[in-house]
């Protein structure tokens, strides 16, 4: 079993106590015990919208890397593409693959 799994398993225990011992501690158990359900509610609330935002913000940034990633890939192969086309044509073999000092 993972550490994760366990850490959890003892908070919610820890929860559930605090809520019961808060409920049988008074007479007034059962108010507090709708205040506390009332608030983790909106507590819950808010943390699925900020979850949802937050997923949306980061699927938009997602989605502009790919489409910056598409257009220098476009723009890759254009620039190759007419590289090789003058290279085969025989147009300035010089200006497309420079003169290299090649050591072996």
């Amino acid at each position: 079993m993972s550490t994760s799994k366990i850490l959890l398993g003892v908070l919610a225990g820890a929860a559930a106590g605090a809520v019961l011992g808060i409920y049988f501690s008074s007479e007034h158990g059962a108010k507090t015990l709708n205040k506390l359900t009332d608030t983790a509610g909106g507590f819950i609330d808010d943390l699925k919208t900020k979850f949802t935002e937050s997923i949306g913000s980061v699927s938009d940034k997602t989605e502009d890397a790919f489409d910056g990633a598409k257009g220098l890939i476009e723009k890759g192969k254009s620039k190759v593409e007419n590289g090789y086309n003058q290279f085969k044509n025989g147009d300035h073999h010089d200006k497309i693959i420079p003169k290299a000092d090649l050591k072996f």
